[in-house]
């Protein structure tokens, strides 16, 4: 994963870089297939970056949203097991009351 560092330091030299489009070209009658390539590709860096670098910051703030969400998820979880909790203490005591009045009545006819 890139650091919060790193990112600021390719923002840095994308912010320093002269405006694109850059162009490549190769000398004619000369077969640079390999060098044609790796100059398409520094050439198209001027446009890849800054879309690398905001698709970044997108997927950097939904994680941060996920990251809040997960946090009030576990909140809720918490929640909803002291209920649980508590409800099942209630139909013990209510179980309980139950078997009491059933033995009362049992004992009284």
């Amino acid at each position: 994963m890139l650091s919060e560092e790193r990112l600021n330091q390719i923002s840095l030299r994308e912010a320093r870089a002269s405006k694109g489009p850059w162009e490549f070209s190769t000398p004619e009658g000369q077969d640079w297939t390999q060098q044609a390539r790796d100059y398409e590709f520094i050439a198209h860096a001027r446009e890849d970056i800054p879309a690398l670098l905001e698709m970044v910051k997108e997927l950097k703030s939904c994680n941060e949203e996920l990251q809040s969400l997960d946090s009030m998820q576990q909140v809720m979880i918490e929640k909803l097991n002291h209920e649980i909790s508590r409800l099942r203490e209630s139909v013990f005591v209510l179980e309980d009351q139950q078997r009491r009045n059933l033995a009362l009545n049992l004992s009284g006819n």
